[in-house]
């Protein structure tokens, strides 16, 4: 995602960027997913009481994945009130501006539009580029899964900066863990939605043996 930030945006843009709320992720490690070692995971799920944790028993060991760890492992605001009501049919500045003629405004629209620098102004493409951020980095989703206009209006106004995005991310991200196999542990391949990745370093830092193993560490 830093480098794709980086071939669209200019030197002053991409400063911007990084003072927002996301610019922290600019400097995290290169990492990849591992579907395997979360297929594994997903597979040593066990029985347990609390409805918004994953449980997971490993080498006899009970570990569990929920909102508290991943604010730890991600960084993002996960307090505050996750929802607010906007009007539909009201008019939206950046949607004005950078969307005109898009009947539907879903993942693959914001993609076309920072993909295709499609503003006039350094402030609006880091608007574009923040709604890119989130809709193809912390919410991974298929390319035609619409965009709420309330995100739209968020980016606009600058209070995305204050807002529990870490919320509406772990309720993704847990919602898509959960069901991944529900009622079919044999299946080989599960789509995953949200921030599957954050469940993958919290493991990382869960397992010691990990480290050197299956991941490198960095300080």
């Amino acid at each position: 995602i830093v480098q794709t930030l980086m071939k669209h945006l200019n030197s002053r843009q991409f400063a911007m960027f990084r003072e927002t709320c996301f610019g922290y992720f600019l400097d995290l490690p290169i990492v990849g997913m591992q579907p395997r070692l979360i297929h594994s995971l997903l597979l040593r799920e066990v029985v347990h009481h609390n409805g918004d944790e994953l449980w997971h028993s490993l080498n006899g060991c009970k570990i569990h994945f929920g909102i508290s760890e991943f604010a730890l492992v991600t960084g993002l605001k996960c307090t505050g009130v996750a929802h607010k009501r906007y009007d539909d049919n009201k008019s939206c500045g950046l949607i004005d501006r950078c969307f005109q003629g898009i009947k539907k405004l879903n993942s693959q629209a914001i993609i076309d539009c920072f993909e295709g620098k499609r503003w006039s102004s350094d402030h609006d493409a880091v608007k574009i580029a923040v709604l890119y951020f989130i809709h193809s980095f912390l919410f991974l989703s298929l390319p035609d899964s619409p965009v709420s206009i309330g995100h739209f209006e968020l980016v606009e106004s600058g209070e995305f900066e204050n807002y529990p995005w870490g919320k509406l991310v772990f309720n993704d991200t847990y919602s898509s863990l959960r069901k991944a196999f529900r009622g079919k542990r044999s299946k080989k391949y599960s789509r995953l939605y949200g921030f599957p990745l954050s469940f993958q370093i919290w493991f990382y830092e869960c397992c010691p043996r990990a480290k050197d193993q299956i991941a490198v560490y960095v300080q």
